[in-house]
């Protein structure tokens, strides 16, 4: 048992708290064989409470991030599977594709970048 294993937890509860995020929903797809050689696709959607921001003109230039790139983070409590490049983020009334995740060491937030 590690001494990070409740900070998800504990993250999400303060964060809920706070009421400073706002919520969204994230669809992931999954494929499964069908038996024949082939696969099928099926969507997922999931309740997530997520942050938007811009990147800095630093992590920018540093990173290659493209222009009209933004940064989602979002709280993995909760979550069965983290976040993945090709998930669709619907935040308010706009879908964002997700292109690369990375996470803290608890693994209380996923910062994602969304295009």
């Amino acid at each position: 048992m590690s001494i990070l294993d409740d900070v998800a937890k504990q993250a999400a509860d303060a964060i809920g708290a706070a009421n400073v995020f706002y919520t969204g929903t994230l669809k992931t797809h999954t494929r499964t064989s069908d038996g024949r050689g082939g696969y099928t696709q099926a969507e997922t959607s999931v309740s997530v409470e997520y942050l938007v921001e811009d990147y800095s003109d630093y992590m920018r230039a540093s990173g290659g991030i493209p222009p009209n790139d933004r940064k989602a983070m979002i709280v993995a409590h909760g979550l069965a599977n983290p976040p993945k490049p090709e998930d669709k983020l619907v935040l308010s009334d706009r879908e964002w594709t997700i292109i690369s995740t990375k996470t803290d060491p608890a693994k209380a937030i996923y910062t994602c970048q969304i295009r």
